[in-house]
């Protein structure tokens, strides 16, 4: 069994938003065959290391508080966000880079979540040299487009890191075909470097609720009689600018219940006034979000911008949800419009969702048992993992 480490400069467990699902998902998978240590950066709080089924540790090691202070202070006075501050600064955090350290010795494979871990992960190899693999959540000259509008003197530097690790990795693997050709336009990567491992959901997560217990659920919650549609996302541009055009119908559709969860509820911006049928739950235990999904009659999304995917959609079709979204949410899911989707856009969502919401239920039922069916073949976190699986093993062979 050969050991591998996975290096991310945040925590990937508890998991609060699709990058660290993605961490901890595919190393799950992983750990399947081989011994997997996931180090992550954490501020505040012990160090921990926690055991996951079936050869999984997961080691959450603080930061040291000048670093922690340095990282508040370039993002406050800045507006440098974490991962650039760590991609320059990874060498104050002592403890961490001593388990990283330790933890490579011995391993066939190291992988970087994100391209900001390359410098810390050269480091802890000393003199031996080992395959990295990076795990290209998103292309991050495309995505920090999108979150950094007003901070462009930090593009060189993301760029700069990006470049170094597709250099230095012996292969990537990225989260569509769309990151996939935009990673051999942007940086010239030959095609046969890149490998498209999806994002995916853990089915086994969701919970059966008979329809007696949902309409229970629904009337405690004080959603009886309702037509409830749910949107879910992290505090990011593209979804809060997704929660926006939901306000803004919202205020015109008493009518329609709209709940909003994740930490996308705690923007400034959004602690405001909001029309009564708005609903902000916050960032939600697991248990309790799959429960706001299966009580649900309709999810949302309309994103229009960003890279990577959304783990929203995947989780959607899981919970056999009747899905309202933009083209641009949907891609890299295989989730197809009019099959396992309706597709709107911004400037169409209100009209449609009135018409969904006077529609037959039976109908809507079976779009999102299409979806359901649908990422239960192709997008389980197990059916993805046997890609990945294969992909780790010919780097950990190849050497």
């Amino acid at each position: 069994m050969a050991s591998i480490v996975v290096a991310s400069f945040y925590p990937a467990y508890p998991f609060l938003h699709g990058g660290q699902r993605r961490i901890f998902f595919l190393s799950r998978e992983l750990s399947r065959d081989h011994a997997v240590a996931v180090v992550t950066l954490a501020r505040g709080g012990p160090l921990k290391y926690l055991e996951f089924e079936p050869n999984l540790t997961i080691i959450r090691v603080p930061a040291e508080q000048p670093y922690a202070e340095l990282e508040q202070r370039q993002q406050r006075e800045r507006k440098v966000p974490p991962d650039a501050t760590y991609s320059a600064h990874w060498n104050q955090c002592r403890l961490y880079q001593s388990i990283l350290r330790e933890r490579m010795q011995g391993s066939s494979l190291a992988i970087s979540a994100h391209p900001y871990s390359l410098h810390a992960i050269k480091d802890a190899q000393g003199d031996r040299r080992i395959p990295i693999l990076y795990n290209a959540h998103n292309v991050e000259v495309i995505q920090k487009k999108v979150v950094l509008e007003k901070s462009a003197e930090i593009m060189p530097l993301i760029r700069t890191m990006e470049a170094e690790i597709i250099a230095d990795s012996a292969a990537l693997a990225v989260c569509t075909d769309f990151d996939r050709d935009a990673f051999i336009s942007e940086y010239s990567v030959p095609a046969d470097k890149v490998a498209v491992i999806e994002n995916g959901v853990d089915c086994a997560a969701v919970p059966i609720l008979s329809p007696e217990i949902r309409q229970q659920c629904r009337r405690q919650l004080g959603l009886d009689g309702r037509f409830t549609a749910l949107f879910g996302g992290s505090e990011y541009p593209p979804n809060i600018a997704a929660v926006e055009c939901i306000l803004s119908a919202a205020a015109h559709l008493p009518d329609i219940t709209f709940a909003i969860l994740g930490t996308v509820c705690s923007f400034p911006g959004l602690q405001r006034a909001l029309p009564a049928n708005v609903l902000m739950l916050g960032q939600l235990p697991e248990a309790e979000k799959w429960l706001a999904y299966v009580v649900s009659d309709l999810a949302l999304n309309l994103v229009v911008s960003g890279s990577g995917s959304n783990v929203k959609m995947f989780e959607y079709a899981a919970a056999g949800l009747p899905i309202l979204s933009t083209e641009f949410g949907a891609r890299g899911t295989g989730l197809r419009p009019g099959e396992h989707y309706y597709p709107t856009s911004p400037e169409d969502f209100a009209a449609q969702i009135v018409e969904l919401a006077g529609a037959d239920r039976a109908a809507l039922a079976q779009v999102g048992a299409a979806a359901k069916r649908q990422v239960q073949e192709t997008s389980d976190w197990q059916v993805i993992g046997r890609r990945y699986r294969a992909l780790v093993a010919e780097l950990i062979d190849g050497q």
